[in-house]
């Protein structure tokens, strides 16, 4: 499950859904759904400014993929998958600090 402070839920049925930072963290994630024929979804995810960023996402139906970056990191296309829960784990190097994301496809 997806338990606060450690994961954040994104829940709803709007196209964009925003969670965080967590107390004490500064991780935040943006999702924006593609409308119409677009099966994808975007994420942007935003820690401080400089810091290495390493995100992991992995869906309940086997599908994974991984970014990195500095301060901000931009998924492109994440593919969506009906009735698929996925779960990102964003990781600052430079902190240590961890922040997990939770969404149903």
């Amino acid at each position: 499950g997806c338990e606060a402070p450690g994961c954040l839920e994104l829940s709803g049925s709007g196209a964009t859904k925003s969670a965080g930072p967590a107390p004490g963290g500064g991780i935040s994630l943006t999702l924006i759904k593609g409308v119409g024929a677009d099966r994808c979804a975007y994420l942007n995810v935003n820690g401080d400014v400089g810091h290495k960023l390493v995100l992991a996402l992995e869906g309940s139906d086997g599908y994974a993929r991984d970014w990195s970056g500095y301060g901000q990191v931009y998924s492109g296309c994440v593919e969506r998958r009906d009735g698929a829960t996925d779960r990102l784990l964003a990781t600052d190097q430079v902190t240590g600090d961890q922040q997990a994301f939770q969404w149903t496809s």
